[in-house]
């Protein structure tokens, strides 16, 4: 039997794919990051990403997993996914809302670099 491939998406085509197209999710975002508003309406398939994305719920509930380990995130909580890593969610409540937000660590690495000041030997 052929194993199934899991897709890796960029977080433009994971968005394309899992997120309303609702003027309410309009997206905030630039080089490196971005954030919407998360109405999300089914579950997600497993798929790895190439960016570090959290979701943070401000209402309703749902089952997420990264790699084997399987998560319940409800009001008030976040769920972090580092890239490329394993996951997706079994279910997800229909009254769910929030945030999801994605960044590449290159985003912090920018903002970081000019901060950082190496002493004079």
């Amino acid at each position: 039997m052929k194993e199934k491939e899991i897709p890796l998406l960029t977080p433009e085509k994971f968005r394309e794919k899992y997120y309303t197209n609702e003027p309410a999710a309009k997206p905030f975002g630039f080089k490196g990051f971005y954030m919407t508003t998360a109405l999300l309406g089914r579950p997600i398939k497993a798929h790895r990403k190439t960016v570090y994305d959290f979701l943070f719920l401000t209402k309703g509930s749902c089952d997420k997993y990264k790699g084997i380990d399987s998560y319940e995130v409800r009001k008030n909580e976040i769920f972090f996914v580092p890239a490329y890593q394993i996951s997706g969610s079994s279910y997800i409540t229909d009254d769910a809302k929030g945030y999801y937000c994605a960044f590449s660590l290159d985003f912090f690495s920018q903002l970081f670099i000019e901060k950082i000041q190496i002493p004079s030997i």
